[in-house]
């Protein structure tokens, strides 16, 4: 069973993290700065950590004390954020203050926060304007967005966006469904009248997939909503509406100029569904993950994408499944919200078919690069406004959805605006996704961008916000929703007093 690592409780962190701040001697940064940039050999069995006798090895000046104090969340292992927050690579050493950090310029760096080290991003709000409940993807080098209340989908290239660029909403992709498509690269899958097509940015072509492949069951809409179109890599998957192509779930494979299409074996005898509810692709994994009721009971299927005549391996679960959390896969692992009334936080290991349940939650869930995150309901006191409190993990070798790091449980006052709890909270948030490597963890509000919804970004565990471009005077960092990644480019919708919805992203460095 794939672990996910405890993590110390966020007060003691704190106080660690202050106390490097302040105070760190520099034999220990020397060691620290020397272990990460060893970090791959002396990593001797590749789990993405070293244990204590692996950095002695490594480096033989350090001592247990010197471990410990570098170990910044006490769970007995150094990552590679560890080190890099012991000695940063560069930079003013690491932030100060509650969470927000360093650096008041114009959105070319700022601190993490208590002991994360100094971040240097800029967000580029575009002033392209979008709808307010439009859904926005990142692709490679690529930010697809949707303009219209019902159909009209534009696109970006951050790497050639200059302030003034409207965006490119060809006509071609005028009639396309706002809230229903999915990025796989340079390339679009968008969804009109229950066709989908394949627009390549790279040379201005659209591709119709033929309906005795591919048609959509039904088609709806949102960035939260269960069924939209999902991708992950080169691929994509839609829920098919087998009676017309002959299976429940088809995987477009758009590596190649020509899309290609997958169908894969619907189950059969005890294992029939009537549909499809929600379907998601993991590219390195080369699997799709369904949900489906088989038999009266909520169920997820596993298709393996190199065997497409095999039909998917089914695990019923007793407790539903949350179609609204839209469930997340990453290796072995699928996380979820069940369908009880405490909406209990689940990993399923897809290879035993192992369930275990973890703490009370709500909204989305992210996996991603070794990481999980998921938005706490325990009772009245992880709810700020519109915000949850967010917790958040290190995936090793055995599932423990019950030891996690709540990133709200701070002192209290960690208060974006520095004095209340009117403009957000550090480490509470509505929606969340994390880079493929798992070095960064970003937050955002969802859909329409208020005066509490901010971008906040970690690079370990603590957050902190991202400085601003073109806010109006009173904010206090980059207001943000519906964060999306791929790769290293970052969109999100920014907004701000007026109503309005603009495009936006971060390239990562």
């Amino acid at each position: 069973m794939t672990p996910i690592r405890h993590l110390a409780p966020l007060l003691m962190l704190a106080l660690i993290a202050t106390i490097f701040s302040g105070c760190q001697p520099p034999t220990v940064a020397t060691i620290a700065a020397d272990l990460r940039d060893n970090f791959a050999t002396a990593d001797g069995d590749s789990d993405g950590q070293l244990t204590l006798a692996e950095a002695q090895a490594a480096n033989s000046n350090l001592t247990e004390a010197n471990f410990n104090s570098i170990d910044a969340n006490a769970d007995g292992f150094l990552s590679l954020a560890e080190l890099e927050a012991a000695a940063p690579s560069g930079g003013e050493g690491e932030g100060e203050g509650e969470g927000e950090g360093e650096g008041e310029g114009e959105g070319e760096g700022e601190g993490e926060g208590e002991g994360e080290g100094e971040i240097n991003l800029t967000a580029v709000s575009t002033k392209i304007e979008m709808h307010q409940q439009g859904m926005i993807r990142a692709g490679d080098d690529l930010v697809v967005y949707g303009y219209g209340g019902f159909s009209g989908v534009g696109y970006i290239i951050p790497s050639e966006f200059t302030a003034g660029d409207t965006g490119l909403g060809i006509d071609a992709l005028s009639g396309f469904q706002a809230g229903n498509f999915a990025v796989a690269g340079k390339k679009i899958a968008l969804v009109n009248n229950l066709v989908v097509s394949i627009y390549d940015t790279e040379n201005n072509t659209l591709t119709e997939i033929p309906e005795t492949d591919v048609r959509p069951i039904n088609s709806p809409s949102g960035q939260r909503s269960p069924g939209t179109l999902q991708s992950d890599g080169n691929l994509v998957v839609v829920r098919n509406e087998d009676g017309d192509t002959g299976n429940h779930i088809a995987v477009i494979d758009v590596s190649g100029e020509t899309p290609v299409v997958i169908g894969l074996a619907s189950p059969t005898g005890d294992n029939e569904i009537n549909r499809v509810d929600h379907a998601v692709v993991d590219a390195e994994a080369r699997v799709v993950v369904g949900a489906a009721s088989v038999g009266g009971m909520d169920a997820f299927l596993i298709w393996d994408i190199d065997n497409p005549e095999t039909e998917p391996t089914v695990f019923t679960h007793a407790n539903g499944i949350d179609l609204d959390s839209l469930f997340k896969i990453h290796g072995n692992l699928v996380l979820f919200l069940d369908d009880t009334s405490e909406h209990n936080v689940t990993a399923l290991n897809y290879t035993d078919g192992m369930f275990l349940a973890g703490e009370e939650a709500t909204g989305q869930v992210a996996l991603n690069g070794g990481k999980f995150l998921f938005f706490l309901d325990r009772d009245a006191n992880d709810s700020n406004g519109g915000d949850q409190r967010s917790a958040v993990g290190n995936i090793a070798t055995e599932a423990d959805l019950a030891t996690f790091f709540a990133a709200g449980d701070a002192a209290g006052n960690n208060f974006i605006d520095g004095s209340t709890t009117n403009n957000g909270v550090f480490g509470w948030g509505q929606f969340a996704e994390i880079t493929d490597d798992g070095s960064f963890i970003f937050l955002s509000g969802f859909d329409t961008v208020g005066s509490g919804e901010y971008l906040q970004v970690s690079v370990g565990t603590l957050f902190g916000h991202v400085p601003c471009l073109t806010c109006i005077p009173d904010d206090y960092g980059t207001r943000g929703s519906n964060v999306d990644i791929f790769n290293k480019t970052v969109a999100f919708k920014n907004g701000d007093n007026s109503g309005t919805t603009h495009v936006s992203y971060i390239m990562l460095p």
